[in-house]
């Protein structure tokens, strides 16, 4: 793995009904935050006070993540520890394979564009013509930039893009999303 300075990669895994799961592969760019267990812990908090608002209740984040320093080669490891967390959502979960993808922006060109495939969103969310609601996409949004300020209050470390074709991380100046729902291949196939 090549040597990307001043990030960090969260890997953080998701357990839904009937053996579901889901993983997100979180960048992170520091700001002056250190890479260390307090940093990591504090980003996987933060990170599942957003996912939480997001997610239906038959879905949980688990209560470690893997928490790498891609500033060195082989990168360093520990493992961010938190609470484990369920959806805060009433209705019933959506396939395991359907998510809502969060677009992320940290500059002009694909090298500097991201994806987030949200796990666990409920049927409550969505409309008869499988769409999520517009409030839903704002709230993801506005939630999205509140996990990035808490980041950088409590760790100085803010989200990122990581391009492998620059082998650099970008930090992320802007994210959207539209009402189409997405689904997820690779999780259709794991639980065929």
């Amino acid at each position: 793995m090549p040597v990307v300075p001043q990030s960090a990669r969260l890997v953080v895994t998701y357990s839904g009904q009937g053996g579901a799961t889901a993983a997100n592969v979180l960048h992170f760019r520091s700001v002056g935050g250190d890479f260390d267990q307090a940093a990591g812990d504090a980003i996987l908090g933060n990170w599942g006070i957003f996912w939480q608002q997001l997610a239906c209740s038959d879905w949980t984040l688990d209560a470690t993540a893997q928490w790498l320093d891609l500033s060195v080669d082989p990168p360093e490891e520990l493992i961010a520890v938190n609470a484990t967390i369920g959806g805060d959502g009433g209705s019933d979960a959506l396939p395991a394979q359907v998510a809502f993808c969060l677009s992320l922006n940290a500059g002009p060109g694909r090298s500097r564009k991201g994806r987030i495939y949200i796990p666990g969103i409920g049927e409550g969310d969505v409309t008869d013509q499988s769409k999520v609601s517009g409030a839903f996409v704002t709230l993801a949004v506005d939630e999205f930039f509140d996990f990035a300020n808490q980041c950088f209050t409590d760790a100085e470390w803010v989200p990122a893009v990581y391009s492998r074709t620059l082998g650099v991380t970008n930090v992320i100046t802007g994210a959207g999303g539209d009402e189409v729902i997405d689904t997820q291949r690779r999780r259709v196939q794991r639980l065929a």
